[in-house]
C-alpha cells in the first residue's frame, strides 16, 4: 500500500471487466507528456505557461502560490491555472509509474495550496470549464487510489463534495463547449465517489444536462453550433472522447454517436484545398487532416470539378478533393449564429481563395483578451459583409437565428450561394445572394430591409451602409474610380501576376469607396490576425452609402489574367436591377434572370457569362 497524507481510504467505483480503469489519461482530459519528469523539472526552472499561446511568458510557479494574481492579464492563461494544467505532468507520472515516491504527494501539495489560496474565490475560482477539469483530476486521483489500495487526506474527498455542488447549479452550467467539460467532471465524480451524498444527484443531473448540452453542440445535422470551424474540430475531439469515457456507456448516449460520425464527415468541408481550418470566428488557419472520403459523403451537390454543400449555417462550394491547391478555389459563406462564446459579428461574411492563394480573407481570432483589438476582430467592420449604421451585428445568443442559409446549387458554369439572416435587436432582415463562376468572379448582392418589426420613424431614417471587402496582407488595392452610385478598385499582387477588378453599385445615396490599411484609433480597421495575441496591416475596402428603408448594393469582383482589360460590367437599370454584362456584349439585351435570384433581388444577366 502506497504511503500518503494521514487519511481515510476513499470507496471507488465497483470494478469489473468492463469498467476498469480506462487505459491511459483521456477520458480525464490530462494532455499526454512525452517526458513528464522533464516537463516537471521544466515548472519547476521555467515556471508555467501555455505553450498553445505563444507570446505569453512562464510565470514562476513556487508553493504557496497566489492563485488570484493575473500577471499577464490573459484571460486563458487564468482558465489554465485554475484548471490544474500544472498538474498534468504528474498526473502523467502517477499514471506510468504510481510507486513513484512522488506520485500522489506532489500533485496533492498542489491541490492542498489551491484549496488553501481559494477559500475566498476569486473572479476566476469557479470558472465553467476550468471547475470540470479539476473535477475530472480529482476523479482520476481517487480512481488511480483505488487501483492501488492508496489512502487519500480527506481534503480529496471534501473536494469532490465542493466541486459536485458547485456543477449541480444549473445558473452555473455553460451552454457552450465548456458545458460538456462541467457535465463530463460532474459524471466522473459521481462515478469515483459513489458514496458521497451528491452522487446520486450529481450522475442523474449530469446524464440529462449532457444530452441536452450534445443535442446544442452537434446542431440538428451535425456541425458545432458555436458558429466558428476550428471548434467544430475541437468539439469532435471532445465529443469523441467524451462518449469513450466509463462513466458514458449508457444507452441514452447511443444516439450522440450516430451524429459524431456525422459531424466527423463535416470536417473536410471546413478546411480548405491544401487542409487548413477556415478562420471564421474564434478559428485560426492551423494545419488539419484532409479525408477526401468523407467530403463525398457529406450530402453535396456536384459540378464537373466542383462540389457544393449546405452545413447548417455555412454555405460552401470548392474543387473536388483530387485537384490540388495550385488548381484549386473555394468560396465559404457564413450565415451562423447560435451561440455568443466564440461567435464574431460575422453574419454572411464571405471568404475567397483562387489557385491556392486567398483573396479575401477573414480578420481571424487574435485572442481573448477584453481589449480594443478584440472588439475590433470580432466587429461586423473586420469581416466581409454589410455593416449598418456604424454598429456591429448582435452576436448574443438571445438574437441567435439558429442558420440562415437558403440554398448551395450549380448554375451554368457557375454556382449560387444564398443566405438570409434576421438581425432581431437592429429590426432588419440582410438577404445575400452570391453568383459564383470558379476562377473568373464572384458577384455579391445585397438587400438589408427592415422587418415587420421596423415601423414609424425609426424606418424612415436615412442609415449609412459599408459593403466591407478585406484582402489578403500580400496585395495591394487602389481606388480607381468613385462615381456617383458606382464605386471601382483594383486589387494587384496575385501570384502570376493576375488582378482583381472591383466594383459596386447602390440604390442608396452619397455613395463613397473607403480604404484602409493598418489604421489605428478609436475605430481600427484594415487589420489580420494569423496568431495568437498577433495581428498585421491587410487592405479594407469598403463601400458606403446612405438610405432610407431598404438598402440594396451589389460588388462584383473579377479575376483578370495578365495583361487582359476586365471583360465585365456592373450597372444598375432606372428600374433597379443589377445589370451584369460582358465585354462586347453591352448592345446585346442582358437576360433576365428570375431563375437564379429571388424577387427581392433582381438580376440581369448578359448570355454566355454562365
Amino acid at each position: 500500500m502506497t504511503a500518503l497524507l494521514p487519511g481515510t481510504a476513499l470507496p471507488g467505483p465497483a470494478a469489473g471487466p468492463a469498467e476498469g480503469l480506462p487505459e491511459g489519461i483521456t477520458p480525464y482530459e490530462i494532455i499526454h507528456v512525452r517526458d513528464p519528469e522533464a516537463a516537471i523539472a521544466a515548472l519547476a526552472v521555467r515556471g508555467f505557461d501555455v505553450p498553445a499561446r505563444a507570446g505569453l511568458a512562464p510565470v514562476p510557479f513556487r508553493l504557496p502560490f497566489d492563485w488570484h494574481a493575473d500577471p499577464l492579464r490573459d484571460r486563458n492563461w487564468m482558465f489554465s491555472l485554475q484548471a490544474w494544467r500544472m498538474l498534468d505532468p504528474y498526473l502523467n507520472r502517477l499514471a506510468r509509474d504510481p510507486g513513484h515516491p512522488g506520485a500522489f504527494a506532489d500533485p496533492l501539495a498542489v491541490i492542498a495550496d489551491w484549496e488553501r489560496g481559494n477559500r475566498r474565490a476569486g473572479r476566476f475560482t469557479w470558472y465553467d470549464m476550468s471547475t470540470g477539469l479539476r473535477a475530472l483530476k480529482l476523479a482520476f486521483l481517487a480512481r488511480i487510489a483505488a487501483r492501488e489500495g492508496a489512502v487519500l487526506p480527506p481534503l480529496v474527498a471534501d473536494l469532490a463534495d465542493r466541486h459536485m455542488a458547485e456543477l449541480l447549479r444549473p445558473a452555473g452550467l455553460s451552454a457552450g463547449n465548456h458545458g460538456l467539460f462541467q457535465m463530463g467532471g460532474l459524471r466522473a465524480l459521481a462515478w469515483a465517489f459513489p458514496d458521497r451524498p451528491l452522487a446520486p444527484a450529481a450522475a442523474a443531473f449530469a446524464l440529462a444536462e449532457g444530452a441536452r448540452l450534445l443535442d446544442s453542440q452537434l446542431g440538428p445535422v451535425g456541425v458545432h453550433t458555436e458558429d466558428a470551424p476550428d471548434y467544430h474540430f475541437f468539439a469532435v475531439a471532445l465529443v469523441g472522447r467524451f462518449l469513450a469515457a466509463p462513466w458514458w456507456q449508457v444507452p441514452e448516449m447511443a444516439p450522440f454517436r450516430a451524429r459524431l460520425a456525422a459531424a466527423e464527415d463535416a470536417r473536410a468541408w471546413l478546411v480548405d484545398p491544401a487542409g487548413r481550418c477556415l478562420p471564421v470566428g474564434d478559428s485560426t488557419e492551423g494545419a488539419k487532416p484532409r479525408d477526401p472520403a468523407a467530403l463525398a459523403r457529406w450530402p453535396h451537390r456536384r459540378s464537373g470539378r466542383m462540389v457544393g454543400a449546405v452545413l447548417d449555417g455555412y454555405g460552401v462550394v470548392r474543387t473536388r478533393a483530387e485537384v490540388a491547391p495550385p488548381q484549386s478555389t473555394l468560396v465559404f459563406l457564413m450565415a451562423s449564429h447560435h451561440l455568443e462564446p466564440h461567435k464574431h459579428a460575422d453574419c454572411q461574411s464571405l471568404l475567397w481563395q483562387d489557385r491556392g492563394a486567398w483573396i479575401l480573407v477573414d480578420s481571424g481570432k487574435y485572442g481573448y483578451q477584453r481589449d480594443r483589438m478584440r472588439r475590433h476582430f470580432q466587429s461586423t467592420r473586420a469581416h466581409n459583409t454589410v455593416e449598418r449604421a456604424g454598429r456591429d451585428w448582435s452576436r448574443a445568443t438571445a438574437d441567435a437565428y439558429g442558420s440562415g442559409m437558403r440554398r448551395v446549387e450549380p448554375c451554368g458554369a457557375g454556382w449560387l450561394l444564398e443566405a438570409e439572416v434576421p438581425h432581431r435587436s437592429e429590426g432588419v432582415v440582410h438577404h445575400r445572394l452570391v453568383l459564383f463562376r470558379p476562377h473568373r468572379f464572384l458577384l455579391v448582392l445585397d438587400r438589408v430591409a427592415p422587418s415587420g418589426r421596423s415601423s414609424g420613424q425609426r424606418g424612415l431614417l436615412a442609415r449609412r451602409h459599408v459593403a466591407w471587402w478585406h484582402f489578403d496582407p500580400g496585395l495591394a488595392v487602389d481606388i480607381s474610380g468613385d462615381v456617383a452610385g458606382q464605386g471601382a478598385a483594383v486589387v494587384t499582387g496575385l501570384p502570376g501576376g493576375r488582378r482583381v477588378a472591383v466594383s459596386h453599385v447602390t440604390g442608396g445615396t452619397g455613395a463613397r469607396a473607403l480604404l484602409a490599411r493598418g489604421r489605428g484609433g478609436l475605430v481600427p480597421q484594415g487589420w489580420i490576425s494569423r496568431a495568437y495575441g498577433a495581428f498585421e496591416p491587410a487592405p479594407a475596402l469598403g463601400f458606403a452609402s446612405r438610405a432610407r428603408g431598404p438598402w440594396e448594393g451589389a460588388t462584383l469582383l473579377e479575376l483578370v489574367e495578365p495583361g487582359a482589360a476586365p471583360a465585365l460590367t456592373l450597372a444598375r437599370s432606372p428600374e433597379g436591377r443589377v445589370v451584369l454584362g460582358g465585354a462586347g456584349d453591352l448592345d446585346t439585351p442582358a437576360r433576365r434572370s428570375a431563375d437564379l435570384a429571388p424577387d427581392a433581388l433582381p438580376l440581369d444577366i448578359a448570355p454566355g457569362l454562365l
